[in-house]
């Protein structure tokens, strides 16, 4: 990481970062900690939920009923590249714009 990268990017979240208190109750996952990430994505009318977390992401049930009912797609880091990148390439809409 070159010197500054990390302050940087600490003062662009804390100038561009939302904060969100979830009011949307998500009981989805089968670790209930992870049900957070969820109600926050939610309620913040997220696009994308990008995560590691197996729980989250291996739930096809999860996955389809967040799409369904609050349109969040939870998808892996190099899955959320990719729909980065195929919008960087087509004339479609960026996948955070809204």
């Amino acid at each position: 990481m070159r010197p500054g990268a990390a302050e940087a990017f600490l003062t662009l979240l804390r100038t561009e970062a939302i904060v969100i208190t979830p009011t949307i109750d998500v009981t989805l996952c089968r670790d209930p900690k992870d049900d957070m990430p969820l109600k926050v994505a939610a309620t913040g009318r997220a696009d994308y939920l990008v995560s590691a977390d197996r729980d989250l992401i291996d739930d096809s049930h999860l996955k389809a009923t967040m799409k369904a009912q609050y349109d969040v797609k939870v998808v892996t880091v190099s899955e959320f590249l990719a729909a980065l990148e195929a919008t960087t390439t087509s004339n479609m809409p960026h996948p955070l714009s809204r």
